[in-house]
């Protein structure tokens, strides 16, 4: 409903200004609360797939091995043999490399998700060769709007956060995930291998899952955060379409796209949690602002004009912060004072 009001609010000119007027001019915008000078994020997850939705540094730290298409159907028709791996080191592949697609604004990495027994063994019985199934997995898709990319920007934190969306095995497929690390945080997560035996040493090796050089990079994450369970309201939805990925239907998005698991395919589902989508720009009805510049006019009028129109004061555009009137028992002064913030040219 903001578009239709917003739309339907009239520029105000404010002809009659008095000359009286300052104009403050800050080094931070903290004072300032309009939410397009805001960044704006989910707050910070610790289930397993969060590292994937949101990693504004991943994204950045990869760009010289990022592959570029401009359309999602080339990705698609360039990478499909990557949809099974035999876990070996394909240096200098897509394999290792961030790809994006311009037409969808999505970037994305290969992740091993499911391990296949080939069948082949040796003498003991111990399984010498694996496969992996692949997932085309978005990146960052989930990440902040960032509007300010200063060091110590003001941001807002949204706390109904999307929730965790996975693979589980071949019988359940995609699943909604709702767990927490455990209670014994002090656990070291690699375990020595010394006094172990060479056949111990050799099992434990073997049942380690191959993974992308990306995936790891992510799942490794930027650094360790505190521990914190079920202190979010986590979200997707379902648009009552059937999915073949998974066994439960319902089965929940959190994301507005859905790879097919042999990659032949994808599909734009119909809602998104999504920020920082360039095409997500056209809804936001708000103007860009200089946040640092508060200006304070008085001027003259017969009414309080609308506070959420745009206004025009000797020539140049501005958003209105508030308005201040007075009011005595004869009646509302003339003389009204506002708090402006003058749009980005």
């Amino acid at each position: 409903f903001t578009e239709d009001i917003v739309s339907a609010k009239p520029v105000v000119p404010l002809d009659e200004i008095v000359e009286e007027h300052s104009t403050e001019v800050k080094q931070d915008d903290d004072s300032c609360d309009y939410s397009e000078a805001r960044n704006l994020a989910y707050k910070d997850c610790d289930h397993s797939m969060w590292k994937f939705y949101s990693c504004d540094w991943f994204v950045s730290s990869w760009r010289g091995a990022v592959k570029r298409y401009d359309r999602m159907t080339q990705l698609l028709a360039d990478n499909s043999g990557y949809s099974e791996w035999d876990g070996s080191n394909l240096r200098g592949s897509n394999m290792n490399k961030l790809l994006y697609a311009a037409d969808i604004d999505t970037y994305f990495i290969i992740r091993a998700y499911h391990r296949i027994d080939t069948g082949q063994r040796t003498h003991n019985g111990n399984v010498i060769v694996w496969r992996y199934k692949c997932a085309l997995q978005p990146v960052n898709m989930l990440g902040p709007r960032i509007v300010d990319d200063s060091e110590d920007a003001t941001q807002d934190e949204i706390e109904f956060v999307p929730a965790c969306v996975d693979y589980t095995d071949e019988n359940f497929g995609w699943c909604l995930f709702l767990a927490f690390n455990g209670y014994d945080e002090n656990a070291n997560a690699t375990e020595s291998m010394f006094g172990l035996t060479q056949q111990e040493r050799y099992d434990r090796l073997n049942a380690l899952f191959a993974q992308t050089l990306s995936a790891q990079t992510l799942e490794a994450g930027e650094g360790s955060k505190r521990s914190e369970y079920f202190d979010r309201i986590y979200i997707g939805w379902w648009d009552g379409a059937l999915d073949a990925g998974s066994s439960l239907p319902p089965f929940p998005h959190v994301m507005n796209v859905e790879v097919s698991d042999d990659w032949t395919n994808f599909r734009n589902v119909h809602f998104s949690l999504r920020l920082n989508a360039t095409y997500a720009d056209r809804y936001r009805l708000a103007m860009p602002i200089e946040p640092t510049k508060k200006c304070t006019f008085k001027f003259l009028a017969s009414k309080v004009p609308d506070v959420r129109s745009l206004f025009v004061i000797r020539g140049k555009r501005y958003v209105c912060e508030r308005i201040t009137a007075t009011f005595t028992e004869k009646g509302m002064s003339q003389l009204l004072k506002g708090e402006f913030y003058p749009v980005k040219e």
